[in-house]
């Protein structure tokens, strides 16, 4: 990870200063406990003990001024006993109210309540013995006195267990203030060997960083010297690029005129392609009308066909009944035979029957002339028709042909059609694209001439950037690392 020597001095004192303010802290912690803990062994744990030995003391003062009550003396003496031990008891109220501000653990006061309780007991039969004592009572005062030595044995244990409890937290507290004394020194030991240790690199890498300065400063001063020499080789190769920049100009426009002419020419193409496709379109309209016209032919023939081949039919319809008809004077003509026999042996009786059977003989005959004759009139119109018939076929077949050249004659003008529709829209499509061509060699063009003014102002600012490598180099010069 490269980082800047910024970044490198300013982590290296960023570390120093938290290790100073790491023991600043530490330090202020532990002397502040170390205070607080001095606090409080002197007030709790020492005004503890002393209040604790007045209250010891006032005890036995206590208890042994009732004992000297019973010693004989004046009345005088006696007084000054009982006023000795009133004052007692009042100063041990104070010691008692005393002590009890300086109780802050919950074991320390429960042995405390318990040497009240019993003190409270105790207190409460003083005021009999001094009493019994006062009006010469010496035995009733002796008996609550004896009465009392148990309760004073309790108040005596009581204290020293609250002595005990007092010493031991003092104890406590000294060795706890003597700990945090050890953890300062030893925090403030190793903080400081870990600064220490900081600044050796710190200075190591200062050290370093000069050294890389050093370096840095004379490769600053080859480098100007370079940037110098490079700077006035750019400036001259700027020129020459403006220079040249200048001539593709003059090319550039001399192009853009070349290519809207081309562009002109194009769109004339365009709109020729676009006349020729119009006129493919009215071909392709009249090839169509004739290929109809041709189909209506085609079914008019065929129609005249089929009326022919229905003709043909009935001449031969009439061929048949031609054929019975013959039959009928074949027959005819053989009866009428028959009847002239039989009418030339009949003789006389039979003249008139055989005139009549001759007459029908001759009628037969006509009849039989008249069919054939009229056979073969059908013969030749059955041989018209099938001729007729088959030059419909023919007709037909030639229709069929020509349909069939029409139609691929359409196809091929639709197939030009749609040829010269590509070529008048790929002509449109050129037309916009060397309009688009035109545009950029103008942008060309212009780009070109602000690049020539670019490079003459790069000549320019290379100029400049060489003095200015000049002054660094004599700037650095005067650095001194």
């Amino acid at each position: 990870m490269n980082l800047t020597i910024r970044t490198k001095l300013t982590a290296c004192f960023v570390v120093l200063i938290v290790l100073l303010a790491a023991v600043s802290a530490v330090t202020y912690i532990n002397l502040n406990g170390i205070s607080n803990k001095s606090q409080e062994v002197a007030e709790v744990w020492i005004v503890g003990i002393l209040k604790l030995n007045e209250i010891k003391e006032n005890t036995v003062n206590i208890h042994s001024a009732h004992l000297s009550l019973l010693a004989d003396g004046t009345s005088a003496d006696t007084e000054k006993q009982i006023a000795a031990i009133s004052g007692d008891v009042a100063e041990m109220q104070s010691d008692l109210q005393a002590y009890e501000k300086t109780i802050i653990s919950q074991e320390d006061r429960d042995l405390f309540a318990g040497f009240t309780a019993i003190w409270n007991e105790y207190a409460a039969m003083l005021p009999a013995i001094t009493k019994a004592a006062d009006a010469g009572q010496t035995d009733t005062a002796k008996r609550l006195i004896r009465e009392l030595d148990p309760q004073y044995e309790k108040l005596s244990g009581q204290i020293g267990a609250i002595l005990s409890l007092n010493d031991r937290g003092a104890s406590e507290a000294t060795k706890q203030s003597e700990s945090l004394a050890k953890v300062s020194r030893t925090t403030v030991l190793v903080v400081s060997l870990a600064a220490l240790l900081v600044a050796v690199v710190l200075f190591a890498v200062i050290h370093r960083i000069i050294a890389d300065l050093r370096r840095m400063v004379v490769n600053v001063t080859q480098n100007a010297h370079s940037l110098a020499a490079s700077s006035e080789e750019i400036s001259v190769s700027a020129n020459e690029v403006a220079s040249g920049s200048m001539q593709q100009a003059e090319s550039t426009v001399f192009t853009a005129e070349m290519v809207k002419e081309m562009t002109k020419a194009v769109q004339s193409v365009a709109q020729n392609s676009g006349h020729a496709s119009e006129l493919s379109d009215d071909a392709v309209k009249m090839a169509a009308i004739g290929e109809k016209a041709l189909h209506e032919a085609m079914e008019g023939m065929q129609t005249i066909s089929d009326k022919i081949n229905e003709l043909a039919g009935k001449s031969a319809q009439i061929g048949e009944i031609i054929d019975v008809i013959d039959d009928i004077a074949d027959q005819t003509n053989l009866l009428a035979l028959n009847a002239a026999i039989e009418a030339a042996r009949a003789g006389d009786a039979g003249k008139g029957f055989a005139v009549v059977a001759d007459e029908v003989r001759k009628l037969a005959e006509r009849s039989g002339k008249a069919t054939k004759e009229i056979g073969q009139l059908i013969k030749t119109i059955q041989h018209n028709t099938q001729q007729s018939v088959e030059a419909v076929h023919t007709g037909n077949d030639k229709a069929e042909h020509a349909g069939l050249a029409f139609n691929e004659i359409t196809q091929a003008i639709r197939a030009s059609s749609a040829r010269i529709s590509e070529i008048a829209a790929a002509c449109e499509e050129l037309s916009a694209q060397s309009t688009d061509i035109q545009n950029s060699v103008q942008t060309i063009s212009s780009l070109t001439q602000q690049a020539s003014a670019a490079m003459e102002e790069t000549a320019s600012a290379s100029g400049d950037i060489a003095k200015m490598a000049e002054s660094l180099s004599g700037a650095i010069a005067n650095i001194h690392v």
